[in-house]
């Protein structure tokens, strides 16, 4: 049963957002997610679902939903193996986390939805939308495309071993200064939200990451055996879509996203000044767009 979240954290809960948790139980696993409500929204405001990155969690999007105007309920599920969302033993796949999200969909009677991915979001959502059918309004993906090289894997793979250098923090205070040296381009909320809810107390007393370590695979060999649904699903997708793509990240190069557009039915591509973590560097300006393309996703295809 979701239960009142009364602590305020990335500008929410406010006088225009409520927020609950709940969970939902499958396959053995207890898969935990925010709900995030807009008191002044109308009886047809449309619902998001926003899938969060690797080694993230569903807290991650809480500054940019606060910053929102459009949807009347947002969704934001921790995946398997992240947040408050339990472990599996049997592997993290693209086609479990889409069916994870599915089903939550199903559980909470979302006949509408528009799907939002960020990195990983983003892979996951690419096999979600052709699962949703007519539940699809609109795709977004953020920064992220079906491959990833050789070169921006082993960058990737890189930059994952560095921020595990320091296994554990002894304080908050040791914490922030790790993710601030981390990201320097996060602004200060996004920081927080990471470092209160992201992070937990473990038996020695040390502040380490709630997710399973073992997600990080998907960016070796593994990820690579689900490209080909990847390249599917934005094929099958005939609703609009909508690519972020951050002009200072390694992820999405322009020769892969053009081959994305030419995947997908309708599209539009909205570049941003930005690193990979878009909605944590400048929330504001992803909330503007988003709200724009959800209110009326044909109009900004055809601008």
């Amino acid at each position: 049963m979701a239960t009142s979240d009364t602590e305020v954290i990335g500008g929410i809960p406010n006088d225009r957002w409520t927020a609950d948790e709940g969970s939902l139980e499958r396959e053995g696993l207890r898969l935990h997610h925010l709900d995030l409500r807009r008191t002044d929204a109308s009886a047809d405001a449309p619902t998001a679902v926003l899938l969060h990155g690797m080694t993230a969690h569903g807290d991650s999007w809480r500054p940019m939903v606060a910053r929102q105007n459009v949807p009347g309920r947002v969704i934001c599920p921790d995946f398997r193996g992240h947040g408050f969302s339990d472990w599996s033993r049997e592997g993290y796949w693209l086609r479990d986390y889409a069916s994870d999200v599915l089903a939550l969909v199903e559980h909470l009677g979302l006949d509408r939805v528009h799907l939002v991915g960020h990195s990983l979001g983003a892979r996951v959502s690419m096999v979600l939308a052709p699962m949703l059918g007519e539940r699809l309004a609109s795709l977004t993906l953020s920064d992220t495309g079906p491959e990833v090289s050789r070169t921006a894997a082993q960058k990737a793979l890189a930059i994952n071993a560095s921020t595990k250098s320091a296994a554990g923090f002894r304080n908050q205070d040791k914490l922030r200064e790790f993710l601030r040296e981390q990201q320097p381009d996060w602004t200060e909320e996004a920081i927080d939200v990471r470092a209160r809810r992201l992070y937990r107390e473990n038996w020695a007393g040390m502040l380490v990451n709630r997710g399973d370590p073992e997600v990080t695979w998907l960016l070796g060999r593994a990820g690579l055996a689900e490209v080909d649904a990847m390249w599917e699903g934005l094929r099958s997708t005939k609703v609009p879509a909508l690519i972020l793509k951050a002009e200072k990240s390694f992820l999405l190069d322009d020769e892969l996203t053009e081959r994305m557009t030419e995947a997908l039915d309708q599209v539009t591509v909205e570049r941003f000044d930005l690193g990979h973590y878009l909605p944590y560097e400048d929330p504001e300006a992803i909330a503007a767009l988003l709200d724009r393309f959800q209110a009326d996703p044909y109009a900004l295809i055809k601008d």
